[in-house]
């Protein structure tokens, strides 16, 4: 990256909020909003090559960028892949993978989105017994097939099954019978699960998606997961994949890009990620970033025809505004480099434009500035 974004970067700047952009009536002339043209997304033209203009009409979205395609899927439904060292991923034709580690002793299992593919993949590879499970989060989307593996050792015992404490305390409190309570919590940052003669690093960075979330890094493989934080190849998803940090989620490529892995394992869509993916995703962030704060100080916002006290209405025309003009000013390059970048670019701004006023605060007149 050009100019590194780091967390200590982003929180210690102040980022002034322009004096008329709140102001009614206030929107430049020429602009696609001024024109008439607010409430409709951008045109698919030469001036906003690749902007959706019915986010429920597929037919206007871009086609994915050939790296990021689907490959084809065998009639079983999954992809069984050789990470090396005994490490392996299962990517299923919904989009969804997980990973296993065979060890001495037996298999390591971490996510199972459907349990009876991944069960069927660890068939193909071993009949050594499932001696661990690791759950990346509690989200059921991808632990739902955690309970295939129960009774699956060879005295007919169940894996140990380990979450971070956080994560831990939701599946818990879900009671779904498809996630079993964990029996082992990692409480802290860092846990390292040594079995078989091999090692598997589970690291809690923060909340990146979801309370708990973990790395988890095999060091000898050199293969790390994260789930549903980044998808390799694809823009970030809605509203920065829900994160509930966002400063924090802004520096995710610079911690990834941490570790000395080769694979990444994230979870979604259909392909692994290289470092340079990771790259690729940190620039991708680096100037949505620049580009949400420009629009963030200069835009301007109309609110005439807003009815006094609206406070709901006034919220939505200044987000909504500013992340629509955020979206027509990002680097049009995006949009053929990386898959969906035309889908939720508004989303991810908004979201991004919120925290500008939340957390990377104060801002003069702001619900922060101790002068307001």
């Amino acid at each position: 990256m050009a100019e590194k974004l780091t967390r200590r970067k982003m929180l210690g700047g102040a980022i002034a909020v322009a004096g008329g952009v709140t102001a009614a009536g206030l929107l430049p002339a020429g602009t696609a909003a001024a024109a008439g043209n607010l409430p409709g997304a951008a045109r698919a033209d030469i001036e906003h090559p690749g902007y959706v203009l019915d986010p429920l009409d597929a037919s206007t979205y871009l086609p994915l960028p050939a790296a990021a395609k689907m490959p084809v899927y065998p009639a079983k439904g999954y992809l069984l892949d050789d990470l090396g060292g005994g490490a392996y991923g299962v990517r299923t034709a919904g989009g969804s993978n997980s990973m296993f580690l065979v060890t001495g002793e037996g298999v390591v299992v971490v996510d199972a989105p459907n349990g009876a593919l991944v069960k069927a993949a660890i068939a193909e590879v071993t009949k050594l017994p499932v001696t661990h499970f690791v759950y990346s989060h509690s989200h059921g989307d991808h632990t739902g097939g955690a309970a295939t593996f129960l009774t699956a050792n060879r005295k007919g015992t169940s894996p140990v099954y380990i979450a971070h404490e956080q994560a831990a305390a939701r599946i818990k409190r879900a009671a779904d019978p498809r996630r079993p309570v964990p029996t082992k919590t990692v409480k802290g940052d860092r846990y390292v699960l040594r079995t078989g003669g091999e090692r598997l690093v589970l690291d809690h960075h923060g909340n990146f998606h979801s309370p708990g979330d973990l790395f988890i890094f095999a060091p000898r493989q050199k293969v790390l997961m994260l789930v549903d934080v980044i998808a390799p190849r694809y823009a970030p998803y809605f509203q920065l994949g829900h994160t509930p940090d966002v400063p924090l989620y802004m520096t995710v490529s610079d911690i990834v890009l941490g570790y000395d892995f080769r694979t990444f394992v994230g979870g979604h869509a259909h392909h692994y990620g290289t470092r340079r993916d990771i790259e690729t995703y940190g620039k991708y962030l680096d100037d949505l970033y620049r580009t949400a704060r420009k629009v963030f100080i200069e835009g301007r916002v109309d609110f005439s025809r807003l009815e006094p006290g609206n406070a709901w209405g006034g919220s939505q025309l200044f987000y909504g505004t500013l992340a629509r003009q955020t979206a027509e000013q990002m680097p049009k390059h995006w949009l053929t480099e990386l898959a969906g970048a035309d889908l939720y670019v508004e989303g991810s701004a908004r979201a991004l434009l919120y925290s500008f006023w939340t957390d990377y605060a104060p801002f003069p007149g702001g619900p922060n500035d101790p002068n307001r």
